[in-house]
């Protein structure tokens, strides 16, 4: 199993009224090897405990207690752990979901400033275009308005001939 090992001992000796009596003790060890994985899972293994005297009971179950209570921090830590990977791989994936639609956001709005400045080149065009249309009709009214000038002022020199002429005719 890799990762760290994680050892806890405890050793106690009843507290003795006086120095005789602290040579009558034995000493309790009880020994936890702890396991994490790379996971963040804790195992206990190897549970050992020798000899134990009724003073050192009462020491013994307080070892045993704040064992306990250490065990249930570093439980409710390495669950703390995993909340906080699971939230933070949620976050992780918000992020990069987040990332990818501003990315087809941007591409959207560059393609569509793409079609907006060929659409404008085209209007542009077209603009000039509808300005030589207008140039060229301008020119050709201009040119028919001299033309009907012309055919008028001769129709008239016309009329005023063949009146003329009448009138000479007429007199004869």
């Amino acid at each position: 199993m890799s990762g760290r090992a994680l050892a806890i001992s405890a050793s106690a000796r009843g507290m003795a009224e006086d120095s005789s009596s602290s040579s009558r003790m034995r000493k309790t060890t009880k020994t936890y090897v702890m396991k994490t994985d790379a996971d963040g899972n804790v195992t206990s293994e190897n549970v050992q405990v020798s000899g134990s005297g009724s003073s050192e009971s009462a020491a013994f179950r307080r070892y045993e207690e704040q064992i306990r209570v250490l065990q249930e921090d570093l439980d409710s830590e390495h669950s703390m752990r995993r909340r906080v990977e699971t939230e933070k791989q949620a976050l992780q994936m918000q992020i990069i979901s987040l990332s990818e639609r501003l990315t087809e956001a941007e591409s959207g709005s560059e393609s569509q400033l793409d079609i907006n400045r060929k659409r404008e080149a085209e209007m542009a065009k077209l603009r000039k275009l509808l300005e030589e249309v207008h140039t060229e009709s301008e020119h050709t009214i201009h040119q028919l308005r001299t033309k009907h000038q012309t055919a008028m002022m001769e129709l008239q020199e016309q009329i005023e001939r063949i009146s003329r002429w009448l009138r000479s005719w007429r007199s004869l």
